[in-house]
């Protein structure tokens, strides 16, 4: 039977056992094997020439890694047609194709609702920028339930002082959207009152003095506020950019 090399295609040459002086490890001693200059895989099948077998005749097989034979006929018998095992490169790109997959189905039962909930807040906000009627847009600062981002936006369309007076004292409102709401304060007096409350959260006070323009409500908070050196030393910042107006 004729027999090529798996890798060079080139037919293998009968080697003369009985010349070349060849041990025979297998079959029947009185009746020489025939063997080919080449070597077969014991799991794969595949048949390698001695030219392609660089690094030596009893290397593993060049394709699977495995243990190979000299390519006697009855190994070819044995051993041709068998199933070529998958690569391990091919073993470790599918390893790391099931991961990523698992990875995103993992991804998708832990955090199944934030996609749709990020989604729906997206959409509030842009309804909510689109707002023009005040009345509407004081019912969503008022709104607990609202998502925190949303009143904010809310806020920051809202003209009404005194709404924004009553949202800067609420502490039962999230910080940043207390903050925002004395940012938006147009009113001087309102400002004023802030400022002064020693009642209020000092990052609110502080948030006022920063918008104040009033020298002279500055400088009772520099005289009179001891006992908050962040509240001093922003009143005192404040008084100096206004009186250099």
């Amino acid at each position: 039977m004729g027999v090529s090399c798996s890798r060079c295609k080139k037919s293998l040459r009968v080697v003369d056992i009985a010349r070349e002086g060849f041990i025979v490890y297998e079959g029947d001693h009185s009746s020489l094997p025939t063997l080919y200059s080449g070597v077969i895989c014991t799991r794969c099948g595949k048949v390698e020439c001695t030219n392609c077998r660089l690094g030596g005749m009893s290397r593993p097989c060049f394709w699977c890694g495995s243990k190979v034979e000299p390519a006697y006929d009855h190994a070819l018998r044995r051993y041709r047609g068998t199933t070529a095992p998958v690569s391990r490169l091919m073993k470790n790109i599918g390893l790391l194709i099931l991961l990523v997959l698992s990875a995103l189905v993992v991804q998708r039962l832990v955090r199944p609702s934030r996609a749709p909930a990020m989604e729906g807040v997206a959409a509030r906000l842009a309804e909510v920028n689109s707002m023009t009627d005040a009345e509407a847009l004081a019912g969503v600062v008022q709104n607990g339930d609202e998502p925190d981002a949303v009143r904010i936006a809310a806020v920051r369309k809202i003209e009404d002082d005194a709404l924004l007076e009553a949202t800067a004292r609420d502490e039962a409102a999230a910080p940043a959207l207390r903050e925002a709401a004395v940012q938006a304060v147009v009113g001087q007096t309102v400002l004023a009152l802030l400022a002064r409350d020693t009642d209020l959260d000092p990052y609110i006070r502080e948030a006022a003095i920063k918008r104040l323009d009033a020298p002279d409500v500055l400088r009772t908070i520099v005289a009179n506020d001891s006992e908050y050196e962040n509240i001093q030393k922003a009143a005192r910042e404040r008084l100096r950019r206004v009186e250099l107006k």
